[in-house]
């Protein structure tokens, strides 16, 4: 599904050979078999959200809901979601990140209207929002990825306001002082995952035009200089999700060639991949969340023939 011209793709793809362990009968393979939490949540249908996990509980923020979403939302099991505020103090928004750092959450860019962000907001609560700063060093963006990594906020890459594809990557201890470092990471993406995993950022897939999808993996140690470790991991995609889960790095769904997809891939390196399902039994979908709780694998929301509000989880 596209989006104000802006192509979304959400992919995490799991593969079962050499990627999983043995689980019980009732749960099936991880990542192979996933449980519906509810196939429709307090909140509204809505895709490009972003969720983390913090103080034991499933936090959703912003998305496009067909409008620019400033709501918060909380969940301890994925069933039952509680509204922590129904207008947050940063503008709605879609296509921003979001992450936990120095016990609080973070929410970091996207588009608002028709303009993009380079702000950023802290929140202990999920309801007093605070802005570490309105306007960052960086370019406004959207879809761009951010992690923490050796104690500190990253932003990597993204779609900027004159669409154009972005291949910088900045670090910040704060939220309000935020350092480049590099201009030149991999050649500029947008519509990517990341995750830590190894001692070492990563960078998957992605798109630099809805035309031109990746099947790449690049790893980092300290975000200056990225090494490609894999120009063919599994069919290019975008908008996908990412999680890293049971000493694996998972690939979930996300649009493929223009249509939205529900396979699952892992790896334990980074290198070699194996699709645990061609078709997980959630519906095909881009543009979703995933994050890791209670020993779980989730799928939140996202797009494909519509916007959803179902929530999934494995094993």
């Amino acid at each position: 599904m596209k989006h104000h011209g802006i192509a979304f793709l959400v992919a995490l793809t799991f593969i079962f050979a050499g990627c999983s362990n043995d689980t019980p009968a009732d749960t099936g393979v991880e990542g192979q078999q996933w449980t519906a939490a509810t196939h429709s949540a307090g909140f509204d249908v809505r895709d490009s959200s972003s969720v983390v996990v913090y103080k034991d509980r499933l936090w959703l923020i912003g998305g496009n809901n067909g409008d620019f979403a400033g709501d918060v939302w909380s969940s301890s099991d994925g069933a039952v979601w509680t509204r922590a505020t129904s207008a947050a103090a940063f503008p709605g928004r879609y296509g921003e990140t979001a992450l936990v750092f120095k016990n609080m959450m973070w929410v970091i860019c996207g588009q608002q209207n028709i303009n993009l962000n380079a702000d950023v907001w802290s929140s202990s609560d999920g309801v007093t929002w605070n802005s570490a700063t309105t306007n960052a060093p960086f370019a406004l963006r959207s879809y761009h990825t951010s992690v923490v990594f050796k104690g500190l906020m990253w932003v990597i890459c993204g779609l900027s306001r004159t669409a154009t594809v972005l291949d910088d990557v900045w670090s910040s201890a704060d939220g309000i002082n935020w350092n480049k470092a590099t201009d030149t990471a991999v050649g500029g993406l947008y519509g990517h995952s990341s995750v830590v995993f190894h001692n070492r950022m990563w960078i998957i897939g992605g798109e630099s035009s809805p035309t031109n999808q990746f099947n790449i993996v690049s790893s980092s140690a300290d975000g200056i200089t990225w090494d490609f470790v894999t120009y063919a991991a599994f069919a290019p995609r975008a908008f996908h999700s990412s999680v890293v889960f049971d000493g694996k790095i998972w690939v979930i769904g996300g649009d493929s060639g223009g249509l939205p997809r529900s396979d699952v891939w892992c790896s334990s390196d980074g290198i070699a991949w194996t699709e645990v399902t061609p078709a997980a039994n959630f519906e095909t979908r881009e543009t979703q969340s995933s994050v890791v709780l209670n020993d779980k694998m989730w799928v939140i929301s996202g797009a494909g023939a519509h916007r959803m509000n179902d929530c999934w989880y494995s094993p």
